[in-house]
C-alpha cells in the first residue's frame, strides 16, 4: 500500500537549525521539499565529490581482470585514483599532440631539425615545403633548386635549396616540429609507458571499491544534509523547514516538536497542488515481485495505487502455465538456488531476484505436473488436466477462469480507489459484462451448447452500467469510444488463451526435438554423438523461447 503523506513546515529558531535537522534526521521521518536552492561553496563541493566518486566507481567497475593490491580507506583511494585519472588524462593530451607531430615528420623521414641550422650558418637555405607537382616546375624555372621527397597524391612534398631565393619567389613552406621523427617516437613509447603504469595504479584501486562505494554513501548524506539545510527559509531570527511525513509517524514528529519547542503547521499531502514522495509499505513476502518491477520501471505515484501484490499473485501462476515443465522449473529452481547460496552470501542485491525465481520455477513445476509435461513427454498428471480427451479444452477453460478473475480484480480495485457513485456503477457493469462475456466464450470455443438466458440479462444489465459511469453527454467522445471499449472488454477475456497457446507450443517444441534427436541416436555412432548435441540445443531454445513468451 502507499502510505499517506502529511505536508509538514517546522517553525524554530534560526540558532537551532542544525540541531534541527540532526535531529530529524535520526528520525529518518521527513522528506524535505525541493527548493531552489541558495549557492553555497561546501554544498557545491559535495556535489563535485559525489561527481568525482561516481566516475571513479564507474570506471573500476569495468575492470574485467583487476590486479591483487592492498585495500585503502575510501578517501586515500580517492585521491589516488583523481591523481591517475589526471595523469593518464594528461598523457592522453601528450600523445594526441606527439602523434600529430609523428604524422607531420614521417613523409620527410628522420632528420635533425639542427642540421638545417648548420646549413644555415654556412649561407645555405634549406626549405620544407609542400605543394601541387606543377608548382615545382614553376619553381624550378624561376631559379630554384627543387628535390622531391615524398609524393602524396597531386601533392608533392619537396626540398628548396637556395642561397637566395629568388626574387618574387614565394614558397609553400611546410612549418615542422623543431624534433626529430626518431625524438618523437621515444617520446610517444615512453609516455605509452607512463599511462600504463598509471592505469595499472588506478586498477589496483578495484580492490578498494567497496570502500570507495561507502564513501560515496556518506558523502550523499552529507549532501542531503547540505541540501535539507539550504531548504530553509530564513526570517529573521527564525527559520522554516518544509516537507512531507508519514501520516503514521506524524504524532512521533509533533512529541519532537513539542520537546525541542518547534512550531509545526501540517495538513494532508495534495498530489494535484505539488509534486509528493510516494513512501510503499508492504508485506515482506511481497517484496519478492520488486525486481520485476524495477526491471519493467514501474513505480505508482502518490495519487495512484500499489498493486504489487495482485502483480506477483498473478504473475507467478502466468509464469508457471507459460513455462509449465516440471525438468525446466527444475532447472530454473536449481539456478536459482545455486544463485542463492553462493553469490547471495556475497551480494546482497541477487536474493532478492534468486528469491522471484525460486518462487516462480516452483509454480512451473506445479503446473508441468498438474498437466504432465515432463521437458517434451507426458508423464503423470491430474487426469483433468492431463489424460482425459478434453484435457486441453480444461486448459483453456482454467485460461479464462483466470481472466474472469484477473479483470474483475482490477476493476474492484479502481472502484474503491476512484469510489463516486458513477464510478462504481460502471466498474460493476464491467464486471457484469465480463462475466457475459466468460459465458460467450465458453459456448463459442470450449464447449457449444445453447447460451444461457442469463448471458442476455447479463450483457444488458452491464452495458447499461457501464454506460451510465463511462458516457459523459457533454463530451462526445466518450460516446463514440464506449462501443470500442464494449468490444474490447470480449477481446480482453479472449486475449488469455495465449497462456494455453504459448504453454502448449512450448510442450509440441520440446516433442519434437525428443523426437529427433532420439531418432538419430538410434541411427548409428555418428547419430549416438549428435543426438544429444540435438537435444540439448532444442531444449536450451525452448527455454529461450519461455523467457520470451514470459516477457
Amino acid at each position: 500500500m502507499i502510505v499517506p503523506m502529511e505536508k509538514i513546515s517546522l517553525i524554530l529558531p534560526a540558532s537551532d537549525a542544525m540541531k534541527a535537522l540532526e535531529t530529524l534526521r535520526d528520525f529518518g521521518m521527513m522528506h524535505i521539499q525541493s527548493v531552489a536552492l541558495p549557492e553555497k561553496e561546501d554544498r557545491a563541493a559535495l556535489e563535485v565529490q559525489c561527481e568525482e566518486l561516481d566516475r571513479i566507481i564507474a570506471q573500476l567497475s569495468r575492470i574485467a581482470e583487476p590486479p591483487v593490491a592492498p585495500q585503502r580507506t575510501g578517501a586515500e583511494a580517492r585521491e589516488i585514483a583523481l591523481a591517475e585519472l589526471q595523469a593518464i588524462a594528461e598523457a592522453d593530451q601528450k600523445l594526441e599532440a606527439l602523434q600529430l607531430d609523428r604524422i607531420a615528420l614521417e613523409p620527410w623521414g628522420n632528420f635533425r631539425p639542427d642540421a638545417l641550422d648548420h646549413l644555415a650558418e654556412r649561407g645555405i637555405q634549406l626549405y620544407c615545403c609542400c605543394a601541387p607537382r606543377g608548382k615545382i616546375r614553376d619553381l624550378e624555372n624561376a631559379g630554384c633548386i627543387c628535390v622531391p621527397v615524398s609524393p602524396e597524391g597531386k601533392m608533392m612534398r619537396f626540398a628548396v635549396i637556395a642561397d637566395v631565393l629568388p626574387e618574387g619567389v614565394e614558397l609553400p613552406i611546410e612549418h615542422l616540429p623543431k624534433v626529430s621523427l626518431q625524438d618523437v617516437c621515444q617520446q610517444i613509447a615512453r609516455t605509452e609507458e607512463e599511462k600504463a603504469a598509471h592505469k595499472l595504479r588506478f586498477a589496483e584501486l578495484h580492490s578498494s571499491l567497496e570502500a570507495l562505494k561507502a564513501l560515496r554513501s556518506e558523502v550523499q548524506e552529507a549532501l542531503e544534509f547540505a541540501i535539507a539545510r539550504d531548504s530553509m527559509a530564513e526570517y529573521g531570527i527564525l527559520m522554516t523547514l518544509t516537507g512531507f511525513v508519514p501520516s503514521p509517524r506524524l504524532e512521533e514528529l509533533r512529541k519532537a516538536a513539542a520537546e525541542h519547542h518547534w512550531g509545526i503547521q501540517y495538513n494532508p499531502a495534495d498530489a494535484a497542488a505539488e509534486p509528493v514522495p510516494t513512501l510503499l509499505k508492504k508485506p515482506k513476502w511481497a517484496k519478492l515481485i520488486d525486481p520485476l518491477m524495477e526491471f519493467l520501471s514501474l513505480s505508482p505515484g502518490y495519487d495512484e495505487r500499489d498493486v504489487s501484490i495482485p502483480v506477483l499473485i498473478f504473475f507467478t501462476i502466468f509464469f508457471g502455465m507459460l513455462v509449465g515443465d516440471v525438468v525446466y522449473g527444475t532447472l530454473f529452481l536449481g539456478c536459482s538456488l545455486a544463485a542463492m547460496l553462493t553469490v547471495g552470501k556475497k551480494n546482497p542485491k541477487v536474493r532478492q531476484p534468486a528469491a522471484l525465481m525460486i518462487v516462480l520455477s516452483l509454480s512451473a513445476i506445479c503446473w508441468g505436473g498438474l498437466t504432465g509435461n515432463y521437458a517434451g513427454f507426458s508423464g503423470p498428471g491430474l487426469p483433468w488436466l492431463a489424460s482425459v480427451p478434453e484435457k486441453d479444452l480444461n486448459v483453456q477453460l482454467v485460461c479464462f477462469i483466470l481472466a474472469l478473475m484477473h479483470l474483475s480484480l482490477a476493476h474492484i480495485i479502481k472502484a474503491v480507489c476512484d469510489f463516486s457513485w458513477r464510478n462504481v456503477i460502471a466498474q460493476i457493469g464491467w464486471i457484469v459484462l465480463l462475466t457475459a462475456n466468460f459465458m460467450l466464450v465458453y459456448r463459442m470455443l470450449l464447449f457449444p451448447g445453447e447460451f444461457p438466458v442469463w448471458m442476455w440479462y447479463s450483457f444488458g444489465i452491464g452495458i447499461v452500467l457501464a454506460g451510465i459511469g463511462e458516457i459523459d453527454i457533454r463530451d462526445f467522445g466518450t460516446v463514440l469510444g464506449f462501443p470500442f471499449s464494449v468490444i474490447g472488454s470480449f477481446s480482453d477475456v479472449l486475449s488469455y488463451i495465449r497462456l494455453f497457446a504459448v504453454g502448449m507450443s512450448g510442450f509440441y517444441l520440446a516433442s519434437c526435438f525428443n523426437n529427433m534427436g532420439l531418432e538419430m541416436m538410434n541411427g548409428g555412432s555418428i547419430g549416438v554423438v549428435f543426438g544429444p548435441l540435438l537435444l540439448l540445443a532444442g531444449h536450451l531454445l525452448n527455454i529461450a523461447l519461455c523467457a520470451l513468451g514470459v516477457l
